[in-house]
């Protein structure tokens, strides 16, 4: 199911949940439609901080800087790269450096 589908069915389940669970508070909904509406009279790109900060009515003065974390790997487990494994070959018991492809 796409993200916009899932969210327009499970959207107003949300709602109720929240609104039983803390009945003092304000609790609003919003649609795609006005989000981009928003975002088009403010002259925004599409990015999704900035449907974050367009979403609803309430407007902070000064948009908060958008910061973009990138996943880095810190191991990696090719069994091509392990250059210095050793190989015993079995017919002869002589021990060798593996002579893999480097990258």
């Amino acid at each position: 199911m796409a993200g916009a589908a899932f969210m327009n069915t499970v959207r107003w389940h949300i709602a109720e949940i929240f609104r039983s669970k803390f009945p003092d508070a304000e609790i609003h909904t919003t649609n795609g439609a006005a989000t981009k509406a928003s975002r088009r009279t403010q002259r925004m790109a599409k990015t999704h901080a900035n449907d974050a900060y367009c979403m609803g009515k309430f407007r902070p003065r000064h948009k908060a800087k958008e910061m973009h974390y990138k996943k880095r790997r810190r191991n990696d487990r090719v069994l091509s790269k392990f250059y210095d494994a050793k190989y015993i070959d079995a017919r002869t018991g002589k021990k060798s450096l593996r002579q893999g492809i480097r990258q």
